[in-house]
């Protein structure tokens, strides 16, 4: 019984058992499907977690933050290392830039080249377009410069014979021919000739208008040496005379004026180089016109004039006038004063020579046209140098022996000269250190050459050849120095006087005492001159004024005009 009650019971739970598998089979295909649930997380050791944070630094992964996590109690381990390792390692970067590279401690040319790298196709850009641009100038210069220096002509310095007077009765040299010899044996050589490379000498010869009607070349009056020295920053002005005795190398003793004639400007600076010791590098020819025309284009010159230099004016001026084709009257003055004068009355001041200092005051208003000329020129704008290169290139209004190098040279430095340098003034031969003597029926200057080399050696370079205990071995007697009062000749020329009114060009005048403050006047006598020495400038008083003539008792007759060495006789002039 027991056991068919037990098999019963176990049938029971088998049926029982079955229908709750198959009810459970049909609410399961009746239920709604729901969407899978993720396989659970498997919750990661600590040493794992950082080995895991590690692997994702090193290849830049940075696992992003659950969507239900909220908060770092939400996260798991993993996250909060990952996110732990993280933010330190983003701290430390931040903290690490400015120690590797701190913008303050670059140096300007890292800095210059990090710009450049940055701005590397802009600096191309503009680097091609200021080559391009550079180009164009250069050319349009070189364009420039050709036509203009084409223009200006070389000199024609062919030799020509020069007539020599005979030596006459009224000759003051006792030998002439002994004193011509020594004045040819006192030539200097190569090895005596100063130069330097800091200092450029160019000599200015001046074209008289009657030398340029016609058709031989003529003497010069103006020998006027430029001295440019870059070292000290001045502008030396020197003058020669005229009228010097001298050897010319070749032809013979003469005058140095006739030095020109004979062959020209390089004969002329061959001659002043043997015989004074100075290296001229270059020559320039400017006639007349041209004087006239600079003048005019500057508009003008200053210049205080005295009654005599007014009178004196109006020979030179009318005979410019024929020259120039003008009416014989036009630009004549009439009374004293400051005038404003224009290029034919620049000119015509300027040759003033009988009655206002004779050749030596002509020469030291040559030396104040040009230095006034000069210092005008400092303000010209384009236009105005445009008009004087026109003019000057015109025709043969000017010649010279200057290379394109050596224009090149001079514009290159130009603007620094002629605006900045310090303009001296000297003449040669210097005060007390020549005679005036008779030769060849010739009024002419008889200089120590030694003592006027050392003047103008030191004017120019500051240095000399000469020693200083040497001196010419033909040297004339001194003229006697004038006494106190002095007492002259009435019926000789009007004895020569140096005016001591302060002007623009001469040294500051010191009265003799405090309470003295009218101007005087001192008689020249022969005294050592020195390179500091400044001629004077012609000054407004009434009085004849000149400057460095020492007095001499036998001044040059004024009438009639010398008869000079081609024979024919010299008009009045200059």
């Amino acid at each position: 019984m027991s056991d068919e009650r037990n098999n019963g019971e176990m049938h029971s739970d088998e049926e029982s058992l079955n229908d709750l598998i198959a009810s459970a089979i049909e609410k399961k295909k009746d239920a709604p499907k729901k969407e899978p649930q993720p396989a659970p997380v498997k919750e990661m050791t600590l040493q794992e977690s950082i080995a895991q944070a590690k692997y994702n630094k090193q290849n830049g992964i940075r696992p992003a933050p659950r969507k239900e996590q909220t908060s770092e109690q939400d996260m798991s381990i993993e996250d909060m290392v990952a996110n732990a390792m993280h933010k330190k390692s983003g701290k430390s970067q931040r903290a690490k830039a400015p120690e590797e590279e701190p913008e303050e401690e670059k140096s300007f040319w890292q800095k210059a080249k990090e710009f450049f790298v940055r701005n590397k196709l802009k600096f191309i850009i503009a680097g091609m377009v200021i080559v391009v641009v550079a180009l164009i100038a250069l050319l349009v210069f070189i364009l420039f410069f050709n036509h203009y220096y084409k223009r200006i002509e070389r000199e024609n310095a062919s030799r020509v014979e020069v007539s020599v007077n005979s030596i006459g009765e009224s000759d003051t040299v006792s030998n002439v021919v002994e004193y011509e010899d020594y004045l040819k044996d006192q030539l200097k050589d190569y090895a005596d000739i100063m130069a330097s490379k800091e200092v450029y000498n160019v000599l200015l010869v001046g074209e008289d208008l009657r030398d340029t009607a016609g058709e031989s070349r003529g003497n010069t009056d103006v020998m006027l040496l430029v001295s440019v020295n870059r070292e000290t920053k001045k502008i030396i002005l020197t003058s020669f005379m005229r009228d010097i005795y001298i050897y010319i190398p070749d032809v013979g003793s003469n005058k140095l004026n006739s030095a020109y004639a004979a062959g020209g400007a390089s004969l002329l600076k061959d001659t002043l180089e043997k015989n004074f010791g100075v290296k001229i590098d270059n020559y320039v020819i400017v006639n007349f016109y041209t004087f006239i025309q600079i003048v005019d284009i500057l508009g003008g010159i200053e210049a205080d004039l005295t009654q005599v230099m007014v009178d004196e004016m109006r020979n030179p001026m009318m005979e410019q006038n024929m020259y120039l084709g003008n009416p014989s009257t036009q630009d004549l003055l009439s009374v004293a004063g400051h005038y404003n004068l224009n290029g034919n009355q620049a000119l015509g001041y300027a040759r003033i020579r009988y009655n206002v200092g004779d050749d030596y005051g002509r020469t030291a208003r040559q030396r104040e046209v040009i230095q006034k000329m000069i210092e005008k020129s400092r303000g010209m704008d384009l236009g105005q140098m445009k008009d004087i290169l026109d003019k000057v290139t015109e025709g043969d209004n000017v010649r010279w022996d200057l290379s394109q190098e050596d224009v090149l040279s001079l514009l290159y430095n130009a603007v620094d000269y002629y605006r900045n340098y310090e303009i001296q003034q000297i003449q040669i031969p210097a005060s007390g250190y020549f005679t005036t003597q008779t030769i060849r029926e010739m009024d002419c200057l008889c200089p120590d050459f030694a003592a006027n080399t050392e003047i103008l050696q030191m004017a120019i370079y500051g240095k000399t050849f000469v020693n200083p205990e040497q001196t010419s071995q033909y040297v004339f007697e001194e003229p006697p120095v004038y006494t106190d009062p002095p007492v002259y000749d009435t019926t000789a020329a009007p004895p020569q006087v140096y005016e001591t009114t302060t002007s623009e060009t001469t040294p500051e005048y010191v009265p003799p005492t405090e309470t003295e403050t009218t101007t005087s006047e001192t008689v020249v006598t022969p005294e050592e001159t020195t390179i500091e020495e400044q001629p004077p400038a012609v000054t407004t008083t009434p009085e004849p004024v000149v400057t460095d003539q020492p007095p001499n008792p036998t001044p040059p007759p004024q009438t009639p005009p010398p008869v000079d060495n081609t024979g024919q006789q010299e008009a009045p002039a200059a």
